[in-house]
Formats: structure tokens, sequence, C-alpha cells
């Protein structure tokens, strides 16, 4: 199975998607790249999960597709399927 690490740089509300889905947004590091991620709503209120991610935490994903519009610009979405480990 293939991971992806993942460094948490900010972590905040998502103000375009939270007024219908309660979702949040984070900008992570990994090796190669600073990019932005989706962060499901059931990733933030899962007891596990949710308390455990913010600035400077680091998250093991798994199964993760890469959304890239643009040459500069990358996008993933979290969710609790692929969080192994934060």
């Amino acid at each position: 199975m293939l991971s992806y690490v993942v460094n948490v740089l900010n972590f905040s509300p998502n103000k375009m998607l939270n007024k219908y889905y309660n979702a949040h947004e984070l900008l992570y590091q990994d090796k190669k790249h600073t990019a932005q991620a989706n962060v499901h709503k059931k990733v933030v209120s899962h007891p596990e999960c949710g308390p455990l991610i913010a600035i400077g935490a680091v998250i093991l994903l798994k199964e993760v597709v890469i959304f890239k519009p643009k040459l500069d610009k990358l996008y993933i979405n979290i969710t609790l399927r692929n969080i192994i480990k934060v």
C-alpha cells in the first residue's frame, strides 16, 4: 500500500464550502510541494482524528489522489477512509 505523509502548515474552516458542508481546508507540505487540502467534516468531528489536526501535525494518508488543475496548484481531499494516523 502506498502512503503519503503531509505536514500541516495551516488549518482553518473553508469559507466557501463551510456554509453547506462544514468543511475545513489546510495548507500542507510534503517532501516536494506546499499545497492545499480539503478536510471532510467527518474528519474534523471524529473524536480520534479531529482534535489532533492542527498546525504542526503530521498526517499519514493512504490512497491519495492529487488534483492538479494548473502546473503550480495541487489539491488533495482528506477523508476518514484515507487517514492512517495523525
